[in-house]
């Protein structure tokens, strides 16, 4: 009796997910898709800069004590 392999599960088919494409199928107008990326641009950058701001400084620190600069310098 001879076996035969196992069959290789197929994958499903690839969408094109063109999200950044305006789509006037979709009942918004290309003024409304330019201004919820404008909205979304002003929100990243308010909600995420003081956090990529503190990360930086935090790794800048970690950095210059691992050069081994870090205490207090007499001069």
């Amino acid at each position: 009796m001879t076996s035969s392999p196992p069959q290789q599960p197929t994958a499903p088919p690839i969408e094109d997910l063109d999200w950044e494409e305006w789509d006037s199928t979709t009942g918004l107008s290309f003024t409304h898709h330019c201004l919820a990326g404008s909205f979304a641009g002003v929100a990243e950058h308010t909600l995420l800069y003081p956090l990529d701001t503190v990360k930086t400084c935090w790794q800048s620190q970690v950095l210059h004590r691992a050069a081994g600069g870090g205490g207090n310098v007499a001069g």
